[in-house]
Parts: C-alpha cells; structure tokens; sequence
C-alpha cells in the first residue's frame, strides 16, 4: 500500500504526532533534488492534488528545515565524522 493508493487517507502524523518516517523521507528526497526548503511543502501539496489527495497537514518551513539539519547529522555520523 502506498500514499496514493485509492483507498487510504493521506494521514501524515503517527501516534505520537511527528510526521511519519515516509514524509521525512519525502522531504529529504526531495531537497536532494535541489527543492528549494521554502518550496518542498507546495511542491508535495501539487503532487498530491494531482493524484487527487488531500493532506490532512502539511510540514512548515521550519520542519522542512529541522528535517534537513538531521539529514546532515545522520550523512556525517555515517561517514564519521
């Protein structure tokens, strides 16, 4: 099952309302991409629109960019620094 299969709600926290690890994902791929952090919640927002979804949250700039700071954090502890 996917985000974008008929039948499923696109519900964006888990229980402990943080963003799920599948949209944390999303937003790190999506900076790699070179998604300016100011424009990755309108991008999703578009691609979710037409795939004919409704989030029922998106993320703020803020925790785009929290998000990318622990996508640095993680890149350097991997590679040890």
């Amino acid at each position: 099952m996917t985000l974008v299969d008929d039948n499923v709600d696109l519900n964006l926290f888990d229980d402990s309302y943080s963003f799920t690890p599948q949209v944390r994902e999303c937003v790190m791929k999506l900076t790699f991409l070179n998604v300016a952090t100011k424009h990755v919640s309108s991008v999703m927002e578009t691609v979710w629109n037409l795939a004919n979804k409704t989030a029922d949250r998106l993320p703020s700039r803020q925790t785009v960019n929290n998000i990318v700071c622990e996508k640095v954090v993680v890149g350097q502890k991997n590679i040890g620094y």
